[in-house]
C-alpha cells in the first residue's frame, strides 16, 4: 500500500463523529487526494480545544471518507461539527514513505525534511488564516444570535427615500407606531385581549389595530393627542367582554379614533365609549349594539364625528350624548357630518350646545338642551340631513334648513331667533313656544298653487304662489319700510313705480311717464292726477286746480256732471291782457240777442228728475244765428263737440244783454 501526502489541504467536519465512528464527512473534500486501490493518506482532526487525533483515510468519495482511528500514537475521541481536518506530515507517514522507497535513506530523509520544512511553513500561514476566519465566524455567529433577539432590529439600519433623510435603526423606525399585537393581542374574538391592549395604550403612542376582533373591557387612557387607528369598516373591531362596564374610557384631549368599530352586548345598558376630554375626533368609526349609550362625552368641546354608523338596540332614549346634562358652561362647538343612525326612536342629544353643526347623513331623533346647571343651548345648525325622529332645540339662533324629515315628526323650536325653512316636512308638526321672533316657512301644498306656511302649526299664516299664472295670495297685510316701493315693468320692460311712500310721507301712485300713466301724489306736495302730462292738483287747502293752465275740461258732452253745488258762481277770465280783436256787437249780432230773448222755453229732461227747467234749446240758438246769416260755431255760445249739443249760458246772457 502507498501513502499519499499533499500540501495545504484542509477542511472541517460537516457533522460530529463519535469516538467509535469509522467514517466522517467534511465540508469540502475536493483538495484531498483521490485514492485508488492500495492508496491511503493520513488526516489530522483538531478540536476547538486544541486536542488532536490522527486517522488513516482509506477511501474517499467526494466529501465522505472511510477512516481508521487512533493512528500514530493518538487516541480515538469524539469531535463536533466544525472541527478542523488537515493533511499534516506526521511520523507514520514519513516512516511509510521511507519504507516504500528504494532510494538511499539519507537522500530520502533529506527530501522529506525539506518537504516537512515547507509544509510547516505553509502550516504556520494556514494557522494564521484559520485564526482570522475563526474570528470572523465568531463575529457572524454573535450577529446571527443578536438578530434572533428583541434587540436584533437595532442592528439593522433604515434610510427613508428622499433628499435630507436621516439614517435610523429599523427598531427606531418601527417604534413610530405601536401595534396592539406588539403587546400580545390576538384579535381572534375569543382570547381576552384587555391586558395586551391596555399595555399598548399605556405607551401613550399612536396605536394601530390590525384586522381582527379584540375581546376587551374597561380599557382606559389619559394621554393627550393619542391616536387609535384601525383598518376601516368592521375589520378592526373592539367587542365588549361579558361583565365589563365600558369598552373604553379616555380622558385625554385631542384624541383621534379612525377606522375602528366598537360593539357592545345586546342586553347590556352600560356605555360603550366614554370620552371625558375635549376636542376629540371620531372619523369613519362604527359603534353599535347594546341598550345604553354608544358614546358619552361630558366635555366634548370642538368635537368631530365624521362618517360611520351608530345604532343601539334601545327602543327609545339617548343613543349618543354630547355634553353634561348638569353642565354650567356652554362649551360644545363641534360638528357631526355624514353620520348614519338607522333608528328614529333614539336620539343624538347635545347639552350646552354653542354653535354646533350637523351636516348630511341620517339622524334619528335630535335634541339640543340646556344643562341643568346653567349651560345654555343655542346656535345649532342642521342642514342637508335626513332626520327620521322628533327634533327639540332649545335657545336661540338655531338654523334648520334643507333637511328631509321623517313622516309625522314633531319639530319644537327654541326661545327666539330660530330659522326653520326649506325642509321637506310633509306630515310633520312644527311647534313654536309662543315666540314671534322665530322665522318659520314651510310648503304645505303642492300643484300649480304652492302654499307656504309662515309660523308654527298652532299659529300660522298661509300664502300661495300660482306659478302658472304668476299670482301671489297673501293671508293678511303686506308691510313695507318707509321710502320703499312696489314697482311694475311696462310693455317696454322698463321698471315703473306702482306705489311708494316717500321719506317725507308723500304717497305716489303710478308714474308720470307718458300718456298711458296716471300718478296720484299726496302729502306735503298735495294730491294730483296726471294723464299724459296734464295734471289736476290740490296744492294746498284752498283750491283744486288743473295744470297746465286752461287745458283741461271739467266733464264732456258724453261725461256730464248731474248737479254742481257751489257756494258762489263760476268766475270766467275777462282780463283784457288775455283778449284780442275787441269790438262792439254788430247789428246782426244784436238781432240774434233779441231773438234769443224770445227763445227761452220751459222743459223737462228725458232722463232724471221730473222737475221743470227754463232755458234755451241749442238747435233754436243755432237757427237764430243762421236767420241772420251767421254761423253759431264761430261763437263760443254753442258746444257741438259731441253727439249732444250744449250752450254756454254766460254767452247767451251776454248776447241778450248786448241787444238791450
Amino acid at each position: 500500500m502507498t501513502v499519499l501526502i499533499a500540501n495545504n489541504v484542509s477542511s472541517s467536519l460537516a457533522a460530529p463523529i463519535s469516538a467509535s465512528a469509522t467514517s466522517m464527512t467534511v465540508v469540502s473534500g475536493t483538495r484531498f487526494p483521490v485514492l485508488t486501490a492500495g492508496q491511503y493518506f493520513y488526516a489530522t482532526i483538531i478540536a476547538s480545544t486544541g486536542t488532536i487525533e490522527i486517522v488513516k483515510v482509506t477511501v474517499r468519495s467526494g466529501n465522505a471518507m472511510n477512516i481508521v482511528r487512533a493512528q500514530d500514537g493518538t487516541n480515538a475521541q469524539a469531535f463536533l461539527a466544525g472541527a478542523r481536518v488537515e493533511m499534516r506530515i506526521n511520523a507514520a507517514s514519513v516512516r511509510e514513505i521511507v519504507s516504500d522507497q528504494n532510494t538511499p535513506l539519507e537522500a530520502r530523509l533529506t527530501t522529506a525534511e525539506g518537504e516537512i520544512d515547507a509544509l510547516q511553513a505553509a502550516d504556520i500561514a494556514l494557522d494564521a488564516r484559520l485564526d482570522t476566519a475563526e474570528a470572523e465566524i465568531d463575529v457572524l455567529q454573535a450577529f446571527d444570535t443578536t438578530l434572533g433577539t428583541s434587540a436584533g432590529s437595532n442592528s439593522v439600519g433604515f434610510l427613508q427615500a428622499g433628499t435630507g433623510a436621516t439614517a435610523r435603526t429599523s427598531q427606531d423606525k418601527m417604534r413610530d407606531l405601536v401595534s396592539v399585537k406588539d403587546f400580545g393581542a390576538v384579535g381572534d374574538g375569543v382570547t381576552d385581549d384587555t391586558a395586551a391592549i391596555q399595555a399598548a395604550i399605556n405607551t401613550g403612542k399612536a396605536l394601530f389595530f390590525p384586522q381582527g376582533t379584540y375581546l376587551v373591557g374597561d380599557l382606559s387612557g389619559s394621554t393627550n393627542q393619542q391616536t387609535f387607528r384601525g383598518e376601516g369598516g368592521y375589520k378592526s373591531l373592539l367587542r365588549k367582554k361579558s361583565g365589563a362596564t365600558n369598552i373604553l374610557v379616555h380622558s385625554g384631549n385631542f384624541v383621534v379614533f379612525q377606522g375602528l368599530a366598537f360593539r357592545g352586548i345586546i342586553t347590556d345598558s352600560t356605555t360603550n365609549v366614554v370620552l371625558n376630554g375635549y376636542n376629540w375626533e371620531m372619523i369613519n368609526c362604527n359603534n353599535d349594539t347594546g341598550l345604553g349609550l354608544l358614546i358619552d362625552a361630558t366635555e366634548p368641546g370642538a368635537f368631530l364625528i365624521q362618517g360611520g354608523t351608530y345604532n343601539n338596540d334601545a327602543a327609545s332614549g339617548d343613543c349618543i350624548r354630547l355634553g353634561n346634562p348638569a353642565g354650567t358652561v356652554t362649551q360644545n362647538y363641534g360638528r357631526v357630518t355624514d353620520m348614519v343612525m338607522s333608528s328614529s326612536n333614539v336620539y343624538l342629544t347635545l347639552y350646552g350646545c354653542g354653535t354646533c353643526s350637523i351636516w348630511g347623513g341620517q339622524i334619528g331623533g335630535l335634541k339640543s338642551l340646556d344643562g341643568s346647571g346653567g349651560a345654555s343651548a343655542y346656535g345649532l345648525t342642521i342642514s342637508g340631513a335626513r332626520i327620521t325622529g322628533d327634533i327639540t332645540v332649545n335657545g336661540s339662533a338655531n338654523i334648520i334648513c334643507g333637511n328631509k324629515m321623517g313622516a309625522a315628526c314633531t319639530i319644537t323650536l327654541g326661545s327666539s331667533g330660530n330659522f326653520y325653512f326649506g325642509n321637506g316636512d310633509s306630515g310633520c308638526t312644527v311647534v313654536n313656544p309662543g315666540n314671534a321672533n322665530n322665522y318659520m316657512v314651510r310648503q304645505v301644498a303642492t300643484g300649480s298653487q304652492i302654499t307656504m306656511r309662515v309660523g308654527a302649526d298652532a299659529a300660522y299664516s298661509d300664502f300661495g304662489v300660482d306659478y302658472t299664472l304668476g299670482n301671489v295670495a297673501l293671508p293678511g297685510n303686506a308691510n313695507f319700510l318707509n321710502d320703499k316701493r312696489i314697482a311694475f315693468y311696462d310693455s317696454t320692460n322698463t321698471l315703473q313705480n306702482g306705489l311708494r311712500l316717500t321719506s317725507g310721507n308723500d304717497w305716489i301712485v303710478g308714474a308720470n311717464n307718458g300718456a298711458n300713466f296716471m300718478t296720484l301724489t299726496s302729502g306735503s306736495v298735495g294730491i294730483y292726477t296726471s294723464v299724459g302730462g296734464n295734471q289736476i292738483t290740490i296744492t294746498d287747502t284752498t283750491k283744486f286746480a288743473p295744470f297746465p293752465d286752461g287745458t283741461i275740461n271739467l266733464g264732456g258732452a258724453a261725461n256730464r256732471w248731474a248737479t254742481v253745488y257751489a257756494t258762489t258762481g263760476t268766475i270766467n277770465t275777462s282780463d283784457a291782457r288775455d283778449k284780442h280783436d275787441i269790438r262792439p256787437l254788430s247789428e246782426k249780432e244784436k238781432t240774434v240777442g233779441v231773438a234769443l230773448r224770445g227763445l227761452i222755453r220751459a222743459y223737462k229732461w228725458n232722463a232724471g228728475a221730473s222737475e221743470t227747467y227754463v232755458g234755451v234749446i241749442a238747435q233754436d240758438v243755432i237757427a237764430a244765428f243762421e236767420a241772420e246769416g251767421l254761423n253759431a260755431s264761430n261763437y263760443g255760445i254753442v258746444d257741438n263737440s259731441g253727439e249732444r249739443l250744449g250752450v254756454r249760458y254766460d254767452q247767451v246772457f251776454a248776447f241778450i244783454i248786448g241787444s238791450i
